[in-house]
Formats: structure tokens, sequence, C-alpha cells
């Protein structure tokens, strides 16, 4: 079990902090008809109560990632009724009412951060559910997660359900704050995280985090047990580290997002016979986006522009015997692969929402 130390600082002469809002309040706390006032965007590419929503949606708030103590968003996701959760040693991966074939790596789940797609854009993967994650779990002001096909209103992926992460904003970030993670398996994490106000109503939030985990060692692989190949102990073969770095800023109707992570991870079993027990075989993955949104609200509805540049990159490097015969390390075939790929997109979206009159 992990430990969490959190030291929280206060930069009061440097930053005008403004007060955070109240909202993640216990939900088991409201009554049915403030439940059914929640807000979800996710469900109909606008905001709108729950009992609005076409859609069956569950919401996790910040409230509850902080009792429960979600350290990954798998974690959160699991704990949702007809979500599950699997681990390859490569990637977490999510299933949705009993389907996650191995290998298909969540691509009939939609995943969205404040409704930019986190598929990967080179085989529209939906990769990121552990410590790859890109958004530390104290920046989302809550999850929605809205069951049922989607594409119609997002294209591929939303087949089985869509989720959406809302980010908290810098008014609801809190104080500057330095946070570190010491847990088991060499876990160690640290995060510093501000928020505050530039005047002329420009408001920031940055945060940056690094993380270094050993992983479980050893770990036992039966197909393996064989004097050759160390009687199946993979020994310091789960280890991985990587790094962080969010920030948004608000400015009138304009909000700009950027995100950019990077996690490289030892694989103790990878894509084919590679040599087991060998700390060469590794991959390596940067996910990195920027999204400008702008927002308006018109008569009888609202007007949102938005623009973003993608990016994914993927390093690999594989270590295969030159004799297959040779189940010891002598004799290393080192083969690598590396996938890039960039995209940027621009969307104009009008909601219009028109009064009903009952008679």
């Amino acid at each position: 079990m992990g430990h969490r130390l959190t030291f929280v600082c206060s930069l009061g002469l440097l930053l005008t902090v403004p007060g955070w809002s109240d909202d993640n309040k216990d939900l088991g706390s409201l009554t049915l008809e403030q439940l059914m006032d929640i807000r979800v965007e996710g469900a109909a590419l606008h905001p709108q109560s729950l009992k609005d929503a076409p859609a069956s949606v569950t919401i996790l708030t910040a409230e509850d990632i902080r009792k429960y103590g979600y350290r990954t968003l798998g974690e959160a996701l699991g704990s949702v009724r007809g979500f599950y959760t699997g681990n390859n040693r490569t990637y977490h991966t999510v299933g949705v009412r009993g389907f996650n074939f191995p290998g298909d790596y969540a691509s009939r789940l939609l995943l969205m951060v404040n409704g930019h797609n986190m598929a990967d854009n080179v085989l529209d993967f939906e990769l990121f559910f552990g410590r790859d994650f890109p958004i530390e779990m104290n920046l989302i002001q809550r999850i929605e997660i809205i069951r049922g096909p989607s594409s119609a209103l997002y294209g591929s992926n939303g087949v089985f359900a869509t989720v959406n992460i809302i980010t908290k904003s810098p008014v609801e970030a809190g104080p500057p704050s330095l946070t570190t993670d010491i847990g088991s398996f060499g876990l160690k994490e640290g995060q510093v995280m501000a928020a505050g106000s530039l005047g002329k109503d420009v408001k920031v939030l940055f945060s940056g985090s690094l993380f270094n985990n050993s992983g479980e060692s050893p770990l036992f692989f039966p197909e393996f047990n064989a004097p050759a190949t160390n009687y199946g102990q993979a020994v310091r073969m789960n280890g991985e580290k990587g790094y962080h770095f969010f920030s948004n800023l608000v400015w009138r109707n304009w909000n700009v997002t950027a995100a950019f992570a990077d996690r490289k991870l030892i694989q103790p079993i990878s894509w084919g016979p590679t040599i087991f027990n060998d700390r060469g075989t590794s991959i390596n993955d940067a996910r990195n986006y920027v999204q400008a949104e702008y927002t308006r609200e018109i008569a009888g509805g609202a007007l949102r522009w938005r623009t973003y540049y993608d990016a994914f990159h993927a390093r690999s490097r594989f270590d295969y015997p030159l004799d297959s015969s040779a189940a010891s390390g002598l004799g290393i075939e080192d083969t690598g692969s590396r996938s890039w790929a960039t995209s940027w997109g621009l969307s104009l979206t009008t909601v219009s929402i028109w009064p009903t009159s009952v008679p």
C-alpha cells in the first residue's frame, strides 16, 4: 500500500489565488432532485442536467477520487458498474460489458479530456489508463461516463461508452502545492501545482510531475519455468518512469489547454519471442496536445470554436536471440521500431436550445 505525504505551501506574495468552488460535494448528501440537476457535457456536445441527458450517465467527482484514493484513471473506471480493467504488463486496458479483447486496447471506448480525443493517432487505440495517463488525478474536477454509442457525435471509438474527463479550472485548483508520493515497489512521485490570476481576466494553472517506479520483482511466468530462463523469474523487469506537464489558461471566452507526457517502461514480456528476463526490451510513449477553445453564448444557444494540435510518439526496443535455440541472451538481435504522428484540426459547433411549452 502506498503512502502519500502532501505539503501545501503558500505563495501569496507571488500569486493572487482566487477562491475555489465547492462544487465537488459528496453525492451521498444530495437529494434526488439535486442529483438530477448535476451538469454533464459529454452526452450531447453541450452542458445539460442529468435529467435532460439522453443517456445513462455515471459521474465520479473530485471528492470521489479523494475519498477512495484512486491513483490512476484505470482504478477510478474499474469502480464503475459495467467497467473492468486489465494489465498486460505494457498497458492498462479498460473493458465495457464483457468486451476487452487482448490487443484491442480499448479501441471501442472513447476517452476525452475536456472534449479532446485521447486516442493515439497511429492505431486509434486508447492506451493510457495507468500512470501513463497525462493528467494527474488531483487535477480532475469530474469524470463523466456515458454508456452506449456516441459515434454520431464524435466519430470512431465511441461504440460501448464515452468517458469525458473535465479538469479543474484555475479557479477550482486551490492554493499552490507540492505533493510527493512514496509507495510500494519503489514508487516515487512528485508534483508541483500552482494557479492564479495574471490580471485583465487572465487565469492560469500549471502542473508538473515526475514519477519513477521499480515495479514488482520478481514476476513469475509459468510458461518460462525452466533452468535456461531463470525458472520463470523476471527480476527487475517491471520498472517505469516519466513525466507529466499540464497547463490551462482562461481569458474571457477563451480556454487554452496543453498537456505533455512521456513514459518509459521495461517490458517483462513483449510482442514476439523476445529474450526472457532481458532488460533491453522496453517501450517509450510520448503523448502531447494543445487545444484552444472559444465559446460564446448566442440567442437560444451557444457557439463553440475549437482547434487543436496533437502528437504521439512511440519508440520501442526488442531484444531477440540470434539463434532461436539459444535460450540465454548470448547473441542478441537488437530490433527497434518507431511511430511518430502529428495531426491538427478544428471544429465549429452551434447548439440551439428551443423552449418547449406544455398546453
